[in-house]
């Protein structure tokens, strides 16, 4: 599952059981509610993101959604249709290009631009002057869209661990 690094020290010694007794009445409830969302989405650990989330307030829930719905982005390129809804494309199709590497051509290009942006949101800046340039951050909202104090970060490595192919990536990194 996708950060489990900092989900580690957040319980894990404890069952599940005996983590959501050790919690305050409020607390349990929040937590219950947060695991079967993280259920109905399809996490594969949710009893680890919620305990992450809980016990550090690392924005789990937020970084697994964010990450899952860049992979929509990457994996929406090899839906039926969805390159031939580009002039450049049926173009190569029509001269004898392999739809599959046209495909894994815009999937690659897609996932090395997300990879890239969450990456500048992770470490900032890069180059020359990068120590005198403004950084910036990815803040979660609540349900009124308002900022909470919730800045998510390790976005470069959510997002490569979210894979929903199970590979993290190894199949659009460059060899």
């Amino acid at each position: 599952m996708a950060g489990e690094d900092d989900r580690l020290g957040c319980g894990v010694d404890q069952s599940w059981d005996e983590w959501l007794g050790s919690l305050d009445a409020g607390r349990r409830a929040e937590a219950e509610s947060l695991l079967a969302v993280f259920r109905r989405l399809g996490d594969e650990e949710p009893e680890l993101a919620v305990r992450s989330q809980i016990s550090e307030g690392i924005p789990q829930l937020a970084r697994f959604v964010l990450a899952r719905d860049l992979w929509r982005i990457v994996d929406g390129w090899a839906k039926p249709g969805a390159i031939e809804e580009h002039p450049q494309a049926v173009r190569l199709l029509a001269a004898g290009g392999d739809r599959a590497d046209i495909v894994f051509l815009a999937r690659v290009a897609a996932f090395e631009a997300i990879l890239e942006v969450v990456g500048r949101i992770d470490h900032g800046p890069r180059g020359d002057l990068a120590d005198l340039l403004p950084g910036w951050a990815l803040v979660e909202l609540d349900a009124e869209f308002a900022p909470t104090k919730n800045i998510l970060g390790e976005l470069q490595r959510e997002f490569v661990a979210a894979d929903p192919s199970g590979n993290e990536s190894q199949d659009l990194l460059w060899k």
